[in-house]
């Protein structure tokens, strides 16, 4: 049995390795991953609440040179920790089985092969699932993160194992300190703890009793949710000083229980407690924590990046606890809900658990076109696998019934329902629909991305889940089988155990086949590609306005670790609105803010609830306005507009700036980003030029010809089979809107030649965006040449469905292929296409009025008075197609 475990779990490792690997990306990814890379490299300090651990290990990997590529090196991490996570989850799943109330060490050997059997298929299903797999190949926390969480999981239940037998507690001095050590890479390890600690107790029953224990770990746990926070509702101080009270909590618990455990010295005591072992674990949580000490310490040393500055006691309180400024604590917002109940449990638009639950570990559709939740003959899969699932609970309960003993099972039923059920009530997204109560007249915005990731535990653990119910279902079909003299009594309970056993095994190659495309990062280069193209279209020495992560960390990998264009000051908008980072601007980044240090830095101004305000301590002279005035949002007196701090500050910098180095903005900066600086503006490439001649032509053509036709690089953009997704897509959309607008600029100046071989570069280049193909069908049609009128067509609409269709998912191709369609007069193609659209984001407002204006336009008027109840009921805030609705005849 022993060879059997060890070939099994020794391929639950390696399977995945070997699938992650292949589909690892081969540079950065967008969103944090060119952050955590930078960071890595220069030993930097990422954004709140920080991953010192995880940089630090970064460091290493970079440092072993495994690969060429750094972006490779930290990548691997994710590979490596992401298949270790599943061997250890075989283990896990083996060791709870063994505790059902069907199973045990003594069990008949078919049994036992039937519970490693179902551990492995389980560990295939954690192994596959959609989230964790999307986390195992890019340089992202989450690997590292539940490889920890899995392997305490399966710390604690050797513990209780061991106490059976009168074991000892090292290993909760280990799970202690690897809880505490698991901060510095994410705090969402840190929610098993309340299972953990129930655990313990009911397994110990001297734990129980022991009121030093209780203690000890309420204030180990104060770390993520304090126990005196309702306190701190009352007493604003309390809360505002929360961290420093769990410092001094934690070092006054190590002396105390130091004192009383190794010395003589006489102090009140409780009894039946053991302070030698209390001692310990505050020990084992200061040093697992000490991580953190990197953050202060590398902050002082100014590095390239240095979010938030955590380099005095305040900032790095601020930092720990992710508080920025005016902003209220994430357990005071969760009392308040920003979203419907359904919409946070059930399907919604990148948010909604119910959702990303149900895709996890099965594909659930009729075909590649269906929205989710509309399924095909593998629609009873996800209920069976989650049926597993439930069976391991069940049988983990029954077994804690039927001897008083609390199951294993029943540990990670808990820890799933603390990273799902109250996980939701926590985070407590928004969905976009209700009012924000710091902003009358305003509603929360919808989540800017999809946020599967903060439920990765809960995925691991069910995923574990699955696993113990395949092993309990094995076992029970191969319990009480027998040689014997005649083996053919036995026929049909083998045929039953290996058809069954056949199945489970595989069922994780749904999820693998399903996942597999839309994981795959090996060919992607957009993220790369479009830092570079953004930073080369920048002249030497300049600063450039970028808008978010994905046109921010992108550059900062870049620059930091490829060492490409450090010349180019990186100025982004959501940080402007911060002091540290105006500062860190002025003082080392080479940017003149003529500000003085007091009109920039912030002070504590007043305080409503747990809100607290801040402004800083000196008036400025606002050279637009022509006034005195606090570096705070204020109402413009000219316009109307709330001014907020970035709006302020790039008049500020530009005005400061512009005579001495050329100022840009990315070209995904928004209009509203952009202030009043819109008809000062000139388009080169995919970056705007600030110019005050406004007399000049918005667009140079020379400087935007060279750069999209020679300087820029699109790797993979032409290849239908690189990773593709709505993020990835919607950014790179603006390459091919390049050559367009350029085409249309030649097609105005007559040079219709020129045209044609722009855009004949982007087909082969960009091939999957639809107003090429209809900017080429305009021109060959004015030139009378009908054929290609129709082979451009042709083309246009087999690439844009061959896009479609390997990518079904990312709702733009089906637009640009409707549009098309509507193009060549296809009306019912391009009705089907817009369909598919709004169904996969009916959220999505563009989806919505193309899906609407086509069935109107058609005389499907009905269908477009349900479409618009519809939006209206979702949307009660738009009241303009609420007054549509209203005037449209019945």
């Amino acid at each position: 049995m022993r060879i059997i475990s060890i070939l099994l779990g020794g391929l639950s490792f390696l399977i995945p390795f070997v699938v992650f690997f292949r589909t690892m990306a081969p540079t950065l990814s967008f969103w944090d991953c060119g952050e955590f890379i930078a960071c890595a490299n220069i030993l930097g300090v990422p954004h709140p609440p920080g991953t010192p651990f995880f940089v630090i290990i970064g460091r290493f990997f970079i440092e072993l040179g495994l690969f060429d590529n750094i972006a490779m090196r930290t990548n691997f991490i994710s590979v490596l920790s992401s298949a270790l996570t599943a061997m250890v989850a075989f283990m896990v799943i083996v060791r709870v089985s063994q505790k059902l109330p069907f199973g045990g060490g003594d069990t008949p050997w078919l049994g036992q092969i039937g519970i490693r059997i179902g551990a492995f298929a389980g560990s295939m299903i954690l192994a596959f699932s959609s989230t964790f797999w999307f986390n195992a190949v890019e340089t992202e926390v989450y690997g590292l993160a539940m490889l920890l969480m899995v392997l305490i999981i399966y710390l604690a239940v050797k513990w209780a194992d061991d106490k059976e037998i009168n074991g000892s507690d090292k290993l909760l001095i280990l799970i202690t300190y690897l809880l505490f050590l698991s901060i510095g890479i994410h705090l969402t390890v840190f929610l098993v703890v309340p299972a953990l600690f129930l655990y313990f107790v009911v397994i110990d029953t001297n734990k129980l009793k022991d009121p030093m224990f209780w203690i000890t770990w309420a204030i180990l746990f104060s770390i993520a949710v304090p126990a005196y926070f309702w306190i701190g509702m009352m007493i604003p101080w309390v809360e505002d000083k929360s961290y420093w009270i769990w410092v001094f909590l934690m070092f006054a618990g190590l002396a105390y229980s130091g004192l009383a455990a190794l010395t003589k010295v006489k102090l009140p005591k409780f009894k039946a407690a053991n302070y030698h072992l209390a001692f310990a674990l505050f020990a084992a949580a200061i040093v697992g924590y000490s991580t953190h000490v990197y953050i202060p310490v590398r902050a002082t040393q100014n590095p390239a990046i240095n979010e938030n500055d955590p380099s005095s006691l305040g900032r790095f309180e601020s930092y720990l606890e992710r508080k920025q400024y005016g902003q209220e604590s994430m357990i005071a917002r969760m009392f308040y809900r920003r979203a419907k109940w359904s919409s946070q449990f059930g399907r919604y638009e990148n948010m909604g658990f119910g959702g990303y639950f149900w895709d996890q570990y099965a594909s659930t559709r009729i075909n590649k076109f269906s929205p989710r939740g509309v399924f095909d003959g593998f629609g009873t899969l996800p209920y069976l696998i989650s049926g597993l699932g439930i069976f391991g609970l069940a049988a983990g309960a029954y077994y804690a019934y039927k001897n008083s003993k609390l199951h294993p099972a029943i540990l990670l039923f808990m820890i799933f329902f603390i990273s799902s059920v109250l996980m939701i009530l926590y985070l407590n997204f928004s969905d976009g629909t209700r009012p924000d109560p710091n902003n009358p007249g305003q509603l929360i915005q919808l989540e800017v991305r999809e946020r599967d990731y903060f439920y990765t535990p809960a995925f691991v653990v069910f995923a574990v889940m699955i696993g113990t119910g395949m092993s309990g279902l094995m076992y029970l079909l191969g319990n009480g089988i027998r040689y014997s003299k005649d083996n053919s009594r036995n026929w049909l309970k083998y045929s039953v155990f290996g058809v069954v056993g056949l199945v489970l095994l595989l069922m994780p190659l749904n999820p693998a086949r399903a996942h597999y495309n839309i994981h795959n990062r090996a060919k992607d280069y957009a993220p790369a590609d479009y830092a570079y193209n953004i930073l080369n279209s920048c002249k030497p020495n300049s600063i450039i306005f970028t808008n978010g992560d994905n046109d921010t960390f992108p550059l900062w990998y870049l620059q930091e670790v490829e060492r490409v264009r450090k010349d180019v000051r990186i100025v982004n908008l959501s940080l402007l609105n911060t002091d540290w980072y105006i500062l860190q601007l002025k003082h080392q980044m080479g940017i003149k803010v003529e500000l003085e240090d007091e009109q920039i830095s912030w002070i504590p101004a007043g305080r409503r609830g747990s809100i607290i305000y801040y402004r800083p301590d000196k008036k400025y002279y606002d050279k637009v306005r022509k006034q005195w005035r606090y570096l705070t949002a204020e109402q413009d007196p000219r316009s109307g507009q709330v001014i907020r701090v970035q709006d302020q500050m790039i008049e500020q910098i530009v005005i400061s700036n512009l005579d001495q180095a050329p100022v840009y903005f990315s070209g995904s900066v928004p209009t509203s980003n952009r202030w009043s600086l819109s008809e000062r503006l000139i388009r080169k490439g995919i970056v705007l030029e600030v110019d005050p001649d406004t007399s000049k032509p918005r667009l140079d053509i020379p400087a935007t010809d060279s750069l999209i036709t020679e300087v820029y690089k699109y790797r993979g953009l032409d290849d239908v089979d690189a990773f593709k997704d709505e993020n990835n897509v919607g950014l790179t959309t603006t390459f091919p809107e390049r050559f367009s607008e350029l085409a249309d600029t030649y097609v105005k100046a007559g040079d219709t030649t020129r045209a044609l071989e722009i855009l004949w570069m982007s087909v082969k280049r960009l091939p999957f965006y639809h107003q090429t193909y209809m900017d080429m069908q305009d021109i060959y049609k004015a030139l009378g040449d009908s054929a290609m009128v129709d082979s451009v067509q042709a083309l246009g609409i087999a690439n844009l469905k061959a896009a479609a269709d390997a990518w079904p998912m990312v709702i733009l191709y089906h637009q640009f292929l409707g549009v098309l369609y509507f193009h060549a007069n296809d009306l019912d193609r391009a009705l089907e296409r817009y369909k598919i659209a709004y169904e996969l984001q009916p959220n999505n407002a563009i989806a919505f009025r193309l899906y609407r204006d086509l069935s109107y336009h058609m005389g499907k008027y009905e269908k477009a008075r349900e479409l618009m109840v519809d939006w209206t009921n979702r949307h009660p805030e738009d009241m303009e197609i609420r007054n549509q609705l209203n005037r449209m005849p019945r």
